[in-house]
Order: C-alpha cells, then structure tokens, then sequence
C-alpha cells in the first residue's frame, strides 16, 4: 500500500521528527510514502534551507529504506522572491513532485506574479513527469477548483486534490479533467462513497495526512495516541477504504 500524503516538521506547536514518523510508517508495512515538510507552512519563521537540510538528512538516516521514501517540494510564492530555484532544488533532493497549500501559503492567482510562478512550477512538473498534491477546503481560498485553469492548460500533469473539498467543486474536477484525481486524507466514508458513485474510484488516492491526523485527534477527544498508535488506525482505514473502491 502506498500512502501519498504523509507530513513531516514542525505543525503548529509540535515537531514532527522526520526520521520517527517515516519509520514508523514503514513499519506499519508502506511500500512507499510521499512525505513534504509542513514546517514549510511557516514561513515567516523557517527558511527553505532549513527544510532542505530536514529531508536531506531524513533520506540519509533511512539507508536502504531512502528509495521508499518520496519527497515532494512544499512550493510557497515568498520562494521565488528569496531566490530559491525550482530545478536547483530538484537537482539537490530527489524530489517527485510539489505540495501546494492555497489557504497556509496565500496563493493569489490574481496576482500576476503568483500565476507566474504557477505556470513555472507546472510547466516544471509537465516537463518531467510529476505529482503535484494540493490542498482543498471550504474556506474559498482552497477550493477544488482554484486551479481550473491550470488542470486545462497541464494535461500531462497528475495533480491530486488532497481532501476533495468543497466535494461538489472535487467531484466536477474529476468530471472535466482525466489527469486530476483525489486522496483518502480525512475523507469521510460518505464522501468516499460518492466520489465512487460519480464513477471516479480509479481516481482515488490513498492519503492519511499524518501526523496531522494525530494533533487533530488529540485536539478533539485530550488523548495523545503514540505515533504508532496513530498510524495503526490511519493505516487501518486506508485499507478499508482500499477494499471498499476496489469492490467497486
């Protein structure tokens, strides 16, 4: 089983070890894991190389599990004011593909320099054959369908909508353009089953979202679960979900 959408770093006020979160993935037996670093989400306060330097070492101290584990480059627009450059970065770390959040990161498509620096990072995908994860929500700023435009225009690159959210926007994504698809990552069981009545279970993605999954679940029921504890029942229920779309 592979999980697409694995985090590492630091999220709000706890640090993920990147090193204890990946191990603990692969011993819950994933073949592999697309991990970013949300410390990136922070950026008035962590530098690009410092998140660099994270990854860096994380592939490092997993030896031969190093190839099992898949970076994606979390892109934020302050990058390009700082200079960082896209294929620099990929020559660097073997990144294979990029993470985008809308809402954390403020991607203003009406502003001229940020749709350059989209077309940038898309054309970079297209050209070399990568996975683009994008965050959706409710909130407007995340919707499904801020990319429209984009999904039209890169054809060739497989962008995945993590959370599917608005569903309604997600699902007319799914209708519209064969190289968008959708991830597991708190994804209800009810929204699973519509996506899959709208005819897309090819298109769906298996995604936890941890160790997010563990802060929220601390926040809503006060018990801190161990990260293994965590990922037994994330992994748990990507495999129920696995079994329900491939009964389908």
């Amino acid at each position: 089983m592979i999980d697409t959408h694995i985090h590492i770093g630091q999220f709000k006020d706890r640090y993920y070890d990147p090193l204890e979160v990946l191990t603990t993935v692969f011993e819950a037996g994933i073949k592999e894991a697309f991990f970013s670093s949300i410390t990136a989400s922070d950026t008035a306060t962590f530098t690009y190389s410092a998140i660099e330097r994270e990854i860096s070492e994380v592939l490092s101290a997993l030896g031969t599990s190093s190839d099992r584990a898949k970076p994606l480059l979390w892109y934020v627009p302050e990058y390009a004011k700082q200079g960082i450059n896209i294929e620099k970065a990929f020559k660097n770390l073997p990144y294979c593909g990029f993470k985008i959040h809308p809402l954390e990161n403020k991607w203003d498509l009406s502003d001229k320099n940020t749709v350059a620096i989209a077309n940038e990072i898309f054309e970079y995908a297209q050209q070399n054959n990568l996975f683009v994860l994008i965050h959706t929500g409710n909130s407007g700023v995340d919707a499904a369908n801020k990319f429209n435009d984009f999904f039209r225009k890169y054809s060739r690159v497989k962008f995945a909508l993590a959370h599917a959210r608005p569903l309604a926007q997600a699902i007319d994504m799914l209708s519209k353009y064969p190289n968008v698809c959708v991830d597991t990552a708190f994804l209800s069981l009810e929204s699973l089953n519509e996506i899959i009545n709208a005819g897309f279970a090819s298109r769906i993605l298996l995604g936890s979202d941890f160790p997010v999954t563990q802060y929220f679940h601390h926040q809503i029921s006060k018990e801190w679960r161990t990260l293994k504890k965590q990922y037994e029942e994330d992994a748990k229920q990507m495999k129920l979900y696995n079994e329900i779309i491939k009964r389908s």
